[in-house]
């Protein structure tokens, strides 16, 4: 009796396994941005099939139907980092696909570190912060940098105008916890080139 049990399963177990086809030639789009590039065009096709629904999983998409082409235009003004943006698209077959667009963002500049830590009771050590400005960036100079709070020393010091900075930071003590911000200003107006390290005494 198993034997005949397991040959009469054996004829379904082929139609559970198999999954549904694609119909856009690629589910994912890598693309990459120029700096401060507020908006792009991206394009995602099948293999003919219509397509009959598309929903944009973020409010900076706004996509349209033209046949078997989506054609997504995407509001890149406020990406500041490398990150993914999804569309969900329906088929005239019934299925739906989820797409990818994968947003390369260069960097205004670089920081070596977001957040620098000290433990309670630890000694008072400087640590150095420092940041790099690549070759063409809209940034053109660190201004200056502002502490939001208190309890931090810190000295800016130009290495190279226009390319490497450092702010070495130090606690005025580590007897108890703190917690503030050090702000960079560039002359760069946009938002985008805003950036805030934290700094902790942490207990």
């Amino acid at each position: 009796m198993k034997p005949r049990l397991l040959f009469a399963l054996l004829p379904l177990l082929p139609l559970a396994a198999v999954p549904a086809a694609a119909d856009f030639k690629t589910d994912t789009r890598s693309v990459k941005l120029d700096y401060l590039q507020n908006e792009v065009t991206v394009i995602f096709e099948t293999d003919g099939v219509g397509i009959e629904k598309v929903t944009p999983l973020c409010d900076c998409i706004t996509a349209r139907i033209d046949g078997s082409r989506l054609i997504a235009r995407v509001d890149s003004s406020k990406f500041s980092r490398d990150i993914d943006k999804q569309i969900d698209a329906r088929t005239a077959d019934g299925k739906t696909t989820r797409l990818t667009i994968r947003f390369s963002v260069p960097a205004l500049y670089t920081v070596s570190c977001p957040s620098l830590v000290w433990q309670k009771g630890s000694a008072r050590t400087p640590q150095v912060l420092r940041i790099t400005i690549p070759e063409g960036s809209p940034v053109h100079n660190i201004e200056r940098a502002e502490l939001v709070g208190k309890g931090f020393d810190y000295e800016p010091r130009i290495v190279r105008k226009g390319r490497e900075y450092t702010i070495t930071v130090t606690p005025q003590t580590t007897a108890k916890p703190v917690l503030a911000r050090l702000r960079l200003v560039t002359d760069c107006s946009d938002y985008r080139a805003r950036c805030t390290i934290y700094l902790q005494v942490k207990r």
